[in-house]
């Protein structure tokens, strides 16, 4: 799950700003608002969270998730929202997955002969629909 610090280093890194104070005027907030986004003494706003989300292109919701998994007060709401959040992040490795083998479906030649039919087809003839496909399950199961 990400935490507004950490949303905060992905779009310092995204954008290529270094200074705490162009990302804030890169966000339109003041300096001393990033800084408690920083120190993760305050979650961004619904506004801000979308914007980062757009920017480093995350779920909006999955980032609205984080945000509000952040600034519950009580242990078995921010687990909740943990879980929503965690869920989201999930269902899009799945899709990313999915993706990737219907894609498959549509490549010529013996790159997906037999694809559906694994031992009669060797998986050097299809590594990187395997590789992406390894890593969105790893990645989907993995995911905090």
């Amino acid at each position: 799950m990400h935490t507004t610090a950490a949303l905060v280093r992905a779009l310092k890194d995204r954008t290529g700003i270094e200074s705490d104070y162009g990302i804030a005027k890169h966000l339109g907030i003041t300096k001393q608002t990033l800084s408690h986004y920083r120190a993760g003494t305050t979650a961004m706003s619904p506004e801000i969270a979308l914007r980062v989300a757009a920017e480093l292109r995350l779920d909006p919701g999955y980032v609205l998730a984080c945000m509000s998994a952040e600034r519950a007060k009580r242990t078995d709401e921010k687990r909740v929202w943990e879980r929503v959040a965690r869920r989201m992040a999930q269902a899009a490795c799945l899709c990313l997955a999915v993706g990737i083998v219907a894609l498959a479906g549509t490549l010529p030649g013996p790159a997906v002969a037999g694809f559906f039919d694994l031992q009669a087809t060797h998986y050097a003839q299809w590594p990187a629909i395997a590789i992406a496909l390894h890593f969105a399950l790893k990645i989907a199961r993995a995911w905090p």
